[in-house]
């Protein structure tokens, strides 16, 4: 596909979004009759560029199932009962899609410009205009979260908000396409979908949502402020220059959080984009290092391979590593699905509500759940809500095993043939317990993974607790920096504050170490209320090619869980893997598929060993058994 039919794809799909939600927000004025055949020509459009891509090799689908602005109607009048719902439906259905299209246009913009081109695209005329443009950007969504007529000033300004959006979200990709590090944390492409979010999720006062909507970009304007300001004092600076400053003041606010007591929520953005708080000392730089390669490449033509959609969740492509999202048991494109699948249970199989409530609590659903939910006699209301819970339930510490979603799908899954389910029903079943279980397993792993930090604060590697109170890591993170006193924080994920409780210090009379085998067996002073590895498989056949997932805090970041990578070479007393880590990850935990562990990460061996390229290596859990074994009872 060319770029020019990519581009009329996205313009279509704008168009179909407004009809959807002029539709669903000002009935009076938009009916559905006047609409129904307009929608219907973009529709099939949308379709056909669609299955073109598709016979291309393309792996998309479309996320829209709504065939007709009346499949809509009925949608939105049994499951979306404001408006605000409405507008953020429609567009966080083509969210992911629309990102993917924003990414793959800018990649070729910049392959084939000249780099002069894109050296004025960062003069500091330039800079100064995408600042003011965001300060737009920030007025508008002031405005609307914080005056009382609110969907008329979505209605006027949304237009406007997004051709802004756009040319924010355009000149940040070129940033990163041309070295700069920066996040884009304002994932609302629409202010229906800000309106959806802060109604559900942000203090109902102006000055909660005011200070939300600053730290929303705060860590774009203040490097480009501080750059900025520098140009100003020497004015002789040539562009290239500055185009240095904007580097360095980025790559430090990599480091830096600027607000550490404000947590940003966003409904699409990938978790581990958040940063640490503090500047790495450079005495904590390990030997290892390794920079996160990009996950996408753009085609040396004009037109796209189909390595363009193959990712099945393209918000990862945001984050420069693919990463496991354990805590999202139910994507938004499942959501209809299931609540279709569960109307007819509940609509065919039992004719009272108490028979409903029989089959949770059957099917081992915990009491907290089931105890809110409010058993109303209507099969479409009642699977709506449950479906809702299912998609907001928070996996606790406490019952890392439960997730309500999983027991009941398990359930009812064992009993198929006497409930007699449809294929596609069974279908949809066992892929979203799979999935659930799987999600599960991947939490009870990370429940066990910490941040080692010297001095507090600080991150300078990841360990992992394999008995009550004992934490394997390895042993260059202490010996090549000589450090004395160091700390382990459990828990440290892009959604937490770094509470003081999940922090203990480490006993430094390690209980075994050694520099080759890279290893050290350290003891936490008190007691941490974490779970230990879930299972330590030290017999575990190691073969190149095999699947392996790293639990690591790079770079001292919140803790991520790798996707899969797989072992590239395998020695007696080591292996390599081609996971992407960085500084912080040494003595990262490595996974098989069975979440069992197998190894530890090490970084870049040095001299001695020659390392698969692209790959880095590892301690095999049975290297090491006989010095660490002893001591686990």
């Amino acid at each position: 596909m060319q770029l020019t039919e990519l581009e009329e794809l996205l313009t279509n799909i704008q168009k179909l979004q407004s009809i959807m939600i002029a539709v669903a927000t000002n009935s009076q004025e938009y009916r559905i009759q006047d609409k129904e055949d307009e929608y219907t020509e973009l529709y099939q459009e949308i379709t056909s560029q669609i299955e073109d891509l598709q016979y291309q090799g393309f792996s998309i689908q479309n996320p829209n199932n709504f065939h007709s602005l009346w499949d809509w109607y009925r949608h939105w009048k049994s499951k979306l009962s404001k408006s605000a719902f409405r507008g953020g439906y429609i567009h966080n259905l083509y969210q992911n899609f629309c990102n993917q299209i924003d990414i793959a246009l800018c990649k070729n913009y910049v392959k084939f410009t000249s780099q002069e081109v894109l050296n004025n695209e960062l003069e500091p005329i330039q800079i100064e205009e995408l600042k003011a443009k965001i300060e737009k950007l920030q007025e508008i969504m002031i405005e609307v979260a914080t005056e009382s007529n609110t969907i008329s000033l979505i209605q006027y300004n949304d237009e406007n908000y997004r051709k802004l959006y756009q040319e924010v979200w355009f000149k940040i990709e070129i940033f990163r396409e041309t070295g700069i590090s920066v996040s884009n944390t304002n994932q609302f492409r629409s202010l229906w979908q800000w309106y959806s979010f802060y109604s559900e999720q942000i203090e109902n006062t102006k000055t909660a949502r005011r200070e939300y909507i600053y730290n929303l970009y705060v860590n774009v304007v203040k490097p480009i402020e501080k750059a900025l300001r520098q140009y100003r004092s020497n004015p002789s600076y040539s562009i290239q220059e500055f185009i240095q400053l904007l580097k360095d003041r980025f790559h430090q606010s990599t480091y830096i959080q600027v607000n550490t007591d404000s947590i940003i929520l966003t409904p699409i953005l990938s978790k581990n984009v958040q940063t640490s708080n503090l500047k790495l000392d450079e005495r904590f730089q390990q030997q290892t290092s390794e920079p996160i390669a990009d996950s996408f490449s753009v085609p040396a033509t004009q037109s796209f391979e189909n390595s363009l959609f193959t990712t099945e969740n393209y918000s990862l492509i945001l984050t420069n590593e693919n990463v496991m999202k354990p805590e999202i048991f139910l994507e938004q494109n499942d959501v209809v699905c299931l609540e279709y699948s569960l109307e007819k249970f509940f609509a065919t199989k039992f004719d009272n509500v108490s028979s409903w409530r029989s089959v949770f609590s059957s099917s081992g659903v915990e009491d907290s759940f089931i105890r809110p939910l409010i058993f109303i006699n209507n099969p479409v209301e009642f699977s709506n809500r449950v479906v809702a819970k299912f998609k907001d339930y928070k996996v606790s510490n406490q019952r890392i095993d439960h997730h309500p979603m999983v027991k009941l799908l398990q359930y009812l899954l064992n009993r198929k043939e006497s409930y007699e389910f449809e294929d596609q029903d069974i279908e949809l079943f066992t892929k979203l317990a799979e999935r659930g279980q799987e999600n599960l397993n991947a939490l009870k792993a990370c429940n066990t993974v910490c941040r080692i930090e010297s001095p507090k604060g600080v991150g300078i590697g990841t360990g992992v607790l394999i008995g009550k109170n004992l934490l394997l890591t390895c042993n260059h993170i202490f010996s090549k920096t000589q450090v004395r006193q160091a700390w382990v924080r459990f828990n440290y994920n892009a959604d937490s504050r770094k509470l003081e409780n999940d922090l203990f210090e480490l006993d430094m009379a390690f209980i075994s170490y050694h520099n080759r085998p890279d290893y050290a067996l350290v003891k936490i002073k008190n007691n941490p209320q974490q779970q230990k590895a879930i299972f330590i498989n030290e017999t575990s056949i190691l073969d190149s090619g095999q699947d392996v997932r790293i639990i690591h805090h790079p770079q001292g970041n919140p803790v991520i869980i790798s996707d899969f990578g797989q072992i590239t070479q395998v020695g007696e007393d080591y292996i390599d893997h081609n996971v992407k880590t960085d500084d912080g990850s040494s003595g990262a935990p490595i996974f098989n598929r069975q979440w069992e562990l197998i190894a530890i990460h090490q970084g870049n061996p040095g001299i001695g060993r020659f390392v698969t390229p692209g790959s880095t290596g590892g301690i095999p859990i049975r290297a090491i058994w006989n010095q660490i074994s002893p001591h686990l009872g």
